[in-house]
C-alpha cells in the first residue's frame, strides 16, 4: 500500500455502551450520531452565484442540473438509514475483536466459507437493503451516510488494517467471478494499492471456488464492516442456480465472519 501515511491512525473513544468495551475496531469509529449530528452531516447546499440567478430560463437550466446534483435535504429515510448502517457495522465487529485471542480462530474459519451448504437466513441484525427506482438517490444517500467514516483506519498498536465499509457494484453479467474482480478493485482502489490484489488473485487459471475463498478471506483479514453490494437487480439477469450460489455466499460470510450486508 502506497500511502499508508495518508490513512487514518486509529485513536480510540470510551465505549459508548458497555458492549463496546475492550473493542479497538469499534472505539475506532466516530462516536454514534444522534438524528441531529447526522442530518448536519449528510446535508449537501449547492453553491448558486449571483451571475446564475440573472440568466435567461433556458441557460439557467444548465446551472440547475449541477445544482440538483450537488443536493441532498436530509429526511427521515435518511435518518433511518444511518442508524440502520451505524448499527450494522458496530454488531458485526462484536465477535470481531483485534485485541481477543480469538481473533486468529475467525480468520482461520473463513476458508471454506464459500463451501457451507446451510440455507440459514443469516443474521437478520447484519443484512439490510435499500430499495427504490432507479435515480431515486438509493446509492447518493448511502455514499452520504458512509462520508461519514474513514474507509480506511490504521491500528499501528495491532499492526492492523481495518476497511471500514467497501462497496462493490453487483457485475452487469452477475457472474461470480466478475463479482469477485469488482471487489479485489474497490478493495486496491480503497487502499491505493496499485491493484496488488487483482494481480495476485485473479488469474486465467482462477475458478469461482477459488475467487469466493479469497473474497471471504480477504474480507476477514481487513476486518470490513460493511460490505454494500449495489445494483444487486442484476443478479436477475444470472441463471437461477449462479444467483442462489452468489446469495448463498453472501449469507455464510455474514454466518461465518459475521460481515454486515447492505445490498442496494
Amino acid at each position: 500500500m502506497s500511502n499508508m501515511v495518508n490513512f487514518a491512525t486509529a485513536t480510540y473513544i470510551d465505549a459508548e455502551i458497555a458492549e463496546y468495551e475492550g473493542h479497538p475496531l469499534i472505539n475506532a469509529l466516530p462516536r454514534i450520531n444522534s438524528p441531529q449530528k447526522t442530518a448536519e452531516l449528510i446535508r449537501r447546499t449547492p453553491k448558486v452565484c449571483p451571475e446564475e440567478v440573472i440568466l435567461p430560463a433556458y441557460i439557467r437550466r444548465h446551472a440547475m442540473l449541477r445544482i440538483m446534483d450537488s443536493f441532498l435535504y436530509p429526511t427521515k429515510a435518511h435518518l433511518q438509514l444511518e442508524q440502520t448502517i451505524s448499527s450494522m457495522i458496530r454488531q458485526g465487529y462484536l465477535s470481531r475483536n483485534i485485541a481477543d485471542k480469538s481473533y486468529q480462530e475467525t480468520l482461520n474459519g473463513t476458508a471454506d466459507v464459500h463451501k457451507n451448504n446451510s440455507r440459514n437466513a443469516g443474521n437478520e441484525a447484519l443484512v439490510s437493503s435499500v430499495i427504490g427506482c432507479s435515480g431515486a438517490g438509493k446509492s447518493t444517500a448511502v455514499e452520504a451516510v458512509l462520508a461519514g467514516y474513514d474507509q480506511v483506519i490504521m491500528h499501528t498498536s495491532y499492526q492492523h488494517v481495518q476497511l471500514v465499509w467497501l462497496k462493490v457494484e453487483c457485475p452487469h453479467d452477475a457472474s461470480v467471478k466478475s463479482l469477485c474482480i469488482n471487489f479485489f478493485r474497490a478493495l486496491d482502489t480503497a487502499l491505493d494499492n496499485d491493484h496488488e490484489y487483482e494481480k495476485q488473485y485473479v488469474k486465467p487459471r482462477a475458478n469461482a471456488e477459488m475467487l469466493l475463498g479469497d473474497f471471504a478471506r480477504i474480507a476477514a483479514l481487513h476486518s470490513i464492516g460493511l460490505l454494500v453490494i449495489d445494483e444487486i437487480q442484476h443478479l436477475e439477469r444470472s441463471k437461477s442456480s449462479v444467483s442462489e450460489r452468489i446469495l448463498r455466499f453472501f449469507v455464510q460470510l455474514t454466518n461465518t465472519i459475521k460481515l454486515p450486508i447492505l445490498f442496494v
